[in-house]
Parts: structure tokens; sequence; C-alpha cells
């Protein structure tokens, strides 16, 4: 978010989970909106070093988007990098390398 990008991450991280109530009271859990704003807040929880609450967000707009879009989408995918750089923030570097690698999105080549 641009306010995110200035960091003003409390605010930013305020004003998305104002947003995410907000656009699911009026569009409901599923609108592509909704499940966008899901995901930003988990991105300025994450900034603020609030993993667990990230993780949450992080993971609810990923199954969301999984059963709507389906696996192989490219806003699936995009959401799965969402959530492997949170685990790398996390220091949980096995779990982010299995992510991605479980979804393609770590090709290892040989040199």
């Amino acid at each position: 978010s641009v306010i995110g990008d200035q960091g003003r991450h409390e605010e930013a991280e305020r004003r998305y989970r104002e947003l995410v109530e907000t656009r699911h009271r009026i569009s409901g859990p599923d609108h592509p909106r909704t499940r966008s704003s899901l995901r930003g807040h988990g991105l300025e929880l994450m900034a603020l070093g609030r993993y667990d609450e990230a993780n949450e967000q992080l993971t609810l707009a990923l199954d969301r988007e999984r059963r709507l879009q389906g696996e192989e989408h490219t806003d699936t995918l995009s959401y799965e990098r969402s959530l492997a750089r949170l685990r790398i923030a996390a220091g949980r570097f096995d779990e982010a390398l299995e992510i991605l690698e479980r979804n393609g999105l770590l090709r290892h080549q040989a040199r």
C-alpha cells in the first residue's frame, strides 16, 4: 500500500482492517476485492512483525482463492508467494521452500 510504502505500517494495517470489514459486509467474503484486502492486511501485519496474525489473514485469503480460482490460477500462485514471503520473514525457511517448490514457483536449475 502507499501508506505502508511510506513506512506507516500501523496506519496501513488499521486501514486495511477496516477495509476488510467493510468489503466483507458489503460484498461478501468471497468477492475478489475482499480477498485482495485480506492479503493486503496480512502483508501489513507481516511488516509489523505480527506473524501469527498475518498467517491467519494470508491463509484465509489463499484458501478462498484456491476454492474459487483453483490451484493453478495466477492469482492463487501470487497468494502462495505472499505466504512464502511470510514464512521467510518469520524465519521458517523450510516451510517457505516447500510452498515454493510444491507450486512450481521455484525451479532448481543445474549450473
